[in-house]
């Protein structure tokens, strides 16, 4: 099989396309069954497939509970393991080295002799593997917004690529708070800086909360958080300190406490 394409020197629309099928429903069906490929990592450290009813369980429970991290965890969890070099291997183990070379496969790497170097193409396509595994699951949590298919559109190309830096780059609690951000508000400032330092301090104050007396009165908690050199979200730029939120509006102090302590 010759190579079809350098990626390198790629047109996108050529490029970006997850299978090559010569039917658009063989495309479609192969399409779906990426889509909810996922793996899990067993207790003797290997992966294995994640079964679809099961996502499914947990997607649905991470749209209906929007305002809540815990549910995204487990989602980010399986992310990442289905994005590591051997959930890949899975993958072609899964639809077979015939169907991959077929339909799969953007390039083909030759060795010395002309032959096709198999372990070197399966190489040279892992990273179309991870831009299509991290587009698909953005699209299981807000179908329709990122156009990854029949082929990818330029602008959810970009975004993408943006936000698959920025989730591997993360620990399980930043890309947890990635996928709820993309949840709430699908688009690039779900993968931003200032949304992901927003999100660190938002888990620095629970962290903290959560070691104080929960009987604990507000304005000593208000002092406590002060003294930790701890600041109001970006929303409560009006206070410059807990002590004067909740000095001057303590009903809005005593909500925001109470949704941070849930």
């Amino acid at each position: 099989m010759d190579a079809r394409v350098d990626y390198k020197r790629a047109n996108m629309s050529t490029f970006f396309r997850l299978f090559d099928c010569e039917s658009r429903g063989a495309n479609h069906n192969y399409e779906e069954r990426f889509r909810w490929f996922t793996v899990t990592r067993r207790s003797d450290g290997k992966l294995q497939v994640f079964p679809q009813v099961h996502l499914e369980k947990l997607v649905a429970g991470a749209l209906h509970a929007i305002s809540d991290e815990s549910p995204v965890i487990p989602l980010a969890r399986l992310l990442g393991f289905s994005l590591e070099r051997d959930a890949y291997d899975l993958f072609i183990d899964d639809i077979g080295w015939t169907i991959a070379l077929a339909v799969f496969y953007d390039e083909s790497v030759v060795n010395a002799d002309g032959f096709t170097d198999f372990d070197a193409t399966k190489d040279a396509n892992f990273p179309k593997y991870q831009f299509f595994k991290f587009a698909s699951f953005l699209d299981l949590l807000q179908p329709g917004y990122v156009r990854w298919r029949p082929q990818t559109e330029l602008q959810s190309e970009k975004l993408v690529t943006l936000g698959l830096r920025r989730f591997l780059r993360e620990g399980l609690q930043g890309r947890s708070a990635i996928l709820l951000r993309w949840i709430k508000q699908p688009g690039p400032s779900a993968f931003s800086d200032r949304k992901a330092s927003q999100s660190k301090e938002m888990q620095q104050r629970r962290a903290f909360l959560r070691k104080l007396p929960h009987n604990l009165a507000a304005a000593m908690v208000a002092k406590r958080l002060d003294d930790a050199g701890i600041k109001p979200g970006l929303r409560k730029t009006s206070y410059a300190s807990f002590k004067e939120w909740h000095r001057i509006n303590p009903n809005s102090f005593h909500a925001w406490l109470s949704r941070q302590r849930r």
